[in-house]
């Protein structure tokens, strides 16, 4: 009887509010579920619980969104605090962002009034920290400066678009008259914290132009927070014939511990054909990789603590460098150089060899600048007239036009190799990561040179150096017969899986554990967090084209409060419980029941194939279950397995924790 009254509440709702079922649904723009919404009453008085949250540099996160058991919620602010407006009594209060996870895991209180100083602290997880990445109109996370002709203002196109329902559109738009501006899209700033050591933006475009003098230009930029151009990514004119053939990704790893935005821009000179560009899909990945091999890095000493040095420090100095105490990236100490008021170079170098057959060969380092002297307004200047440049003799540097902290590669004879870093008045008072690719030097013994030099006048500039390491690891023989092709198989730290930006996005968990003490959490565990999204995370894995056998082997635990009964929506049109490809994206009707899946993905991230696919999950499941999958159809391919839980924001919540996950991948013997 309770069943037939569900059902006819269900139907007299679809005939009086939309008398149709609604169509598919967007993974971006949730449609309006047919649902009854959580209704909480806070019996006995509201309270106030409020806190802060900071990631490793100490830095506000912006965007976190701190829920509680009641299904009351807030997003932290740009100081990355929060103020939650909920009942008293027992209380569990979580952190999400996609690009973090947070300490403590979860906050249990029970305040009997106003609650302050309930902060959470964010490490770098693997995700997207890119708001709005699908450029939504409405969902914030870009500036449009305005232009005049006003027409050629940037802004959201609901016309042309990767992901609906709209993309960002820079440029003159198709019919307008052409005209000489420059037409940009800004996102907001980002913090990239220094716990973080992989950073990933991507982008996808779709550029038009029917200049034919090739003047007019279509653009990728990173800015710092004050709007500076800190590097050209792209800058070119193209005119695709096909919709979103255009796609970068940049390791822009060298932004660490620093505040940046990103630009997107066409320029228009007025002059014969017009250009613009469209851009949607948007990425910025933060992710903490596992640490490279120690063996890989060929730099002795590389934190200063080791009392026997390794690094050389020319004889005759003024101000020579020295061993410091007073800044530190890891450990105690750090090279400091510079520190006078006299006019003087403060330099210290290291000899270092890189193996021939080395895989790749990456110089990687940590500097705090400190400047008395007027600083500049750009981090970098590359065109001072004195600065050296590639095939100069070292000796001492050509003097600076002022006080200039500064790094180059030498060969062992002083003559200059590259250019590394030059920072006039640097005051930043920060460690700013720095990362730099020498693979051009593999085979040669390269000088590693750091140091400071101060003008005499108006002030002094001093640079501390710490973490200097040259990863350079060797070629290793192919592996032969089976290998496990995943990192982090049981999720016990925060490495290898990509967690997207979603309404409701996944997280590592210790609720359930098939072994150690954390899982991968997709979908919603609290019944009063419930709403409509998808939550999901991924990994990339290549199966090499002569394997012999590729399985996925993965544990699952599910969980779900929805009714056993398949929605009546899905009765009246089967075709709602079959997922829907569209635009390479999986989009599920909000009339249909919750689900659990595994996917794979090609490495642009389309959807291509479903390995594993349940409807209405059942209460029944709960306990951990295996799943084994053959990948061999992917043979000579690089894929995302991607494993993830939508919920329909309505009836039951659903989730699914999942637990060592492995490939194993077998090639033949020689």
């Amino acid at each position: 009887m309770k069943q037939l009254s569900r059902i006819l509440i269900i139907v007299l709702f679809l005939v009086t509010s939309l008398g149709v079922v609604p169509g598919l649904a967007s993974p971006d723009i949730p449609p309006s579920p047919i649902y009854l919404p959580f209704v909480s009453v806070m019996g006995g008085g509201s309270i106030s619980i409020s806190g802060t949250v900071l990631d490793a540099d100490a830095y506000p996160v912006e965007n976190v969104t701190i829920r509680d058991n009641y299904g009351y919620s807030d997003v932290t602010d740009i100081n990355g605090e929060y103020t939650l407006n909920t009942r008293k009594g027992e209380n569990l209060l979580i952190a999400q962002n996609p690009g973090f996870t947070f300490e403590p895991e979860e906050l249990k209180l029970n305040p009997s009034g106003d609650l302050s100083g309930q902060n959470f602290h964010g490490v770098v997880a693997c995700g997207d920290i890119m708001v709005n990445g699908t450029v939504t109109a409405g969902d914030g996370g870009w500036d449009f400066p305005p232009k005049i002709p006003s027409y050629a203002t940037a802004h959201t196109d609901s016309t042309v678009f990767r992901s609906p329902p709209t993309s960002g559109r820079t440029g003159i738009p198709e019919g307008e008259a052409n005209a000489h501006v420059h037409s940009n899209s800004i996102s907001q700033k980002y913090h990239i914290p220094s716990d973080a050591n992989h950073v990933l933006l991507s982008v996808h475009l779709y550029p038009q132009s029917t200049d034919l003098s090739d003047s007019d230009r279509q653009y990728v930029k990173i800015l710092d927070s004050n709007n500076n151009t800190l590097q050209v990514l792209w800058n070119g004119q193209k005119n695709d014939a096909i919709p979103w053939n255009t796609y970068f990704e940049w390791e822009i790893n060298s932004y660490v511990g620093q505040t940046i935005k990103i630009e997107v821009g066409t320029y228009n000179d007025g002059v014969g054909g017009v250009s613009r560009m469209y851009f949607d899909d948007v990425q910025l990945l933060i992710c903490k990789q596992e640490a490279t091999p120690p063996a890989c890095n060929k730099v002795k000493n590389s934190d200063f603590e080791d009392g026997s040095n390794f690094w050389t420090i020319p004889s005759g100095q003024i101000a020579a460098p020295v061993i410091s105490t007073v800044h530190a990236k890891s450990g105690t100490h750090s090279m400091k150089t510079g520190d006078s008021y006299n006019e003087s170079f403060s330099e210290f170098y290291q000899d270092v060899y890189i193996p021939a057959d080395a895989l790749s060969a990456t110089l990687k380092f940590h500097v705090y600048t400190k400047s008395e002297e007027v600083a500049t307004a750009a981090p970098d200047i590359n065109l001072l007239p004195s600065m050296p440049q590639s095939g100069d003799s070292w000796n001492s540097p050509l003097t600076p036009a002022t006080d200039t902290q500064y790094a180059y590669v030498l060969d062992t004879s002083n003559n200059v190799l590259e250019k590394l870093m030059w920072l006039p008045n640097n005051n930043l008072r920060a460690w700013t990561y720095r990362e730099f690719d020498l693979s051009a030097y593999k085979d040669k013994t390269v000088r590693l040179l750091f140091g400071t030099y101060n003008d005499g006048n108006d002030g002094k500039s001093t640079m501390w150096v710490d973490t200097v390491y040259l990863d350079a690891c060797e070629a290793v023989a192919p592996p032969v017969g089976c290998y496990e092709a995943l990192s982090n198989l049981s999720f016990e730290n925060n490495t290898a899986w990509i967690i997207p930006a979603t309404e409701y996005s996944a997280g590592y968990s210790t609720i359930q554990a098939h072994t150690g003490l954390r899982s991968m959490r997709a979908g919603i565990y609290y019944a009063s967090h419930n709403k409509y999204s998808y939550s999901d995370f991924r990994q990339k894995v290549t199966i090499p084209s002569n394997a012999t056998s590729a399985d996925l082997m993965v544990w699952i635990w599910p969980e779900s409060t929805e009714p056993d009964a398949v929605p009546l929506a899905s009765l009246l049109d089967p075709s709602l419980l079959i997922p829907q490809n569209v635009n390479g994206k999986l989009q599920m009707s909000p009339n249909a029941g919750d689900v659990q899946y595994i996917l794979v993905l090609d490495k642009y991230g389309y959807w291509i194939d479903t390995l594993w696919w349940k409807n209405n999950p059942t209460r029944d499941d709960r306990s951990w279950n295996s799943k084994a999958r053959d990948l061999m159809d992917y043979k000579g391919k690089t894929i995302y397995l991607q494993f993830g839980v939508y919920n329909n924001g309505w009836d039951g919540v659903t989730s699914m924790f999942v637990d060592d996950a492995s490939v194993e991948i077998c090639l033949p013997n020689p």
